[in-house]
């Protein structure tokens, strides 16, 4: 295994090295390339579909965007399932934001980061966080397989 991407946060600021795009002469240390634009337009399509179900209780659109083997962590480390996820989506969220996505392709999978925001429908400020998404073309579509959302502090 391959340590594909590495960010930390504290307060919200990058702590660390970043690793780089160019690998060493094996590409031992390569982290993923920036997907091509027609690759880009895709997710970023299919992360703004995401965040539209999100806060309309989109159960269908939700439905095609997620794989069935998805694994989605939140910023309290309560993982679900697809159909754990499905039941919470019903629930309804007010206020779901993505902002200064960074994308890396490996392959027939694309890593999305982005600083998130989460409110749940009612509920006072949920979650100020960091985000992966991962998406894997399967077939014709680009599906959301995983997600896992750290928060930034106070908690």
């Amino acid at each position: 295994w391959l340590l594909v991407h590495r960010h930390e946060s504290h307060n919200g600021g990058p702590v660390g090295k970043q690793l780089p795009q160019q690998g060493g002469p094996n590409n031992t240390g390569k982290v993923g390339a920036a997907p091509t634009p027609e690759v880009a337009k895709i997710i970023a399509d299919q992360e703004a579909a995401w965040v539209k179900a999100m806060t309309t209780k989109g159960a269908d659109a939700m439905e095609k965007l997620m794989g069935d083997s998805l694994q989605y962590i939140h910023v309290t480390a309560h993982t679900s399932t697809k159909k754990d996820f499905m039941t919470e989506l019903a629930g309804g969220y007010s206020e779901t934001d993505l902002k200064d996505p960074t994308m890396r392709q490996f392959g027939n999978t694309v890593l999305v980061l982005s600083n998130a925001h989460f409110r749940h429908t009612g509920l006072p400020d949920q979650s100020r966080s960091m985000a992966m998404h991962a998406w894997v073309k399967v077939g014709n579509n680009w599906v959301m397989v995983a997600r896992h959302s750290t928060r930034f502090e106070p908690f």
